[in-house]
């Protein structure tokens, strides 16, 4: 369950937990006394448990203009259509990063969603921005969270991420602040290998637009992708895109998404900054 202001978001995907879900929202409702209680069970993955892909108002009334503030910051959340739950909370600390190395920075923001580091670059002082998906509701969401918080240098870019830098590296086109945050490209055990190669594809592109002394947050989402292995593949896409790199700083998921010591599976988000040398 993922709390925007007086909604709740919720995601159930188990058997177990869909039998109790009258139980889940009555224990909601008397704990917070929220406004709004909706349902994103919309999740391929409850097929494996012989369940219907659900989604639908809960509890309460649906505000379709909800907005929070994160970071400082007004946004605008779609709890109806946005990915996961309406947004990723998650990397909340690491959006706040951001700003420390935004200002006067030209700024790339790659598989942006709804331009939750677009926004953070933009409040760090960047003074120009791209954020680039290729989906046409996310890029709408950025540009009413820009509109919201009276940030003109924000652009927004309707493609196919792969695509896009191979289109970028052929201009010769530099960046000198790029965030790199895609879906996971691998979500079992036996596709860690192909994901690996996804990761590092894809580092390596984004390496070869970073401008000297430019700065990349790379992301990876999947627990699959443990801390070692990421930073490997950093390592051979560093040498591959022939750009040497320094590692500033390593953050995990936000504090509200803890993970237990000894739960390795868990600790599933993972960010790393680089500095090109």
């Amino acid at each position: 369950m993922d709390k925007y202001r007086d909604h709740l978001s919720v995601q159930i995907l188990t058997l177990g937990m869909d039998l109790r879900r009258d139980m889940i929202v009555d224990v909601l409702k008397e704990a917070f006394s929220p406004a709004c209680i909706y349902e994103r069970s919309d999740v391929a993955s409850r097929a494996k448990e012989g369940l219907p892909e659900r989604k639908g108002l809960l509890y309460g009334e649906l505000d379709k203009d909800l907005t929070i503030t994160e970071n400082g910051l007004t946004l605008a959340i779609d709890l109806e259509n946005g990915q996961k739950t309406g947004y990723f909370l998650d990397q909340k600390e690491t959006r706040a990063a951001v700003t420390r190395y935004a200002e006067g920075r030209n700024v790339l923001d790659l598989f942006c969603n709804q331009g939750g580091f677009s926004l953070n670059a933009a409040k760090g002082g960047a003074r120009e921005i791209t954020a680039v998906d290729v989906s046409e509701s996310a890029l709408l969401q950025v540009k009413k969270n820009a509109a919201l918080n009276g940030f003109t240098q924000v652009k927004t870019e309707k493609a196919d991420v792969f695509a896009f830098l191979r289109e970028e590296k052929a201009a010769k086109r530099k960046y000198e602040l790029i965030v790199l945050d895609p879906p996971a490209f691998t979500k079992s055990a036996d596709t860690v290998k192909e994901g690996y190669k996804g990761y590092l594809t894809t580092n390596a592109q984004a390496l070869a637009l970073l401008s000297d002394g430019g700065v990349m947050f790379t992301c990876s989402c999947s627990r699959f992708m443990t801390i070692p292995l990421f930073l490997k593949m950093i390592e051979e896409a560093s040498a591959i895109s022939n750009v040497k790199v320094k590692l500033l700083e390593v953050h995990m998921q936000a504090p509200d998404h803890a993970a237990l010591v000894g739960m390795d599976d868990a600790l599933y988000l993972k960010t790393v900054v680089l500095m090109k040398a």
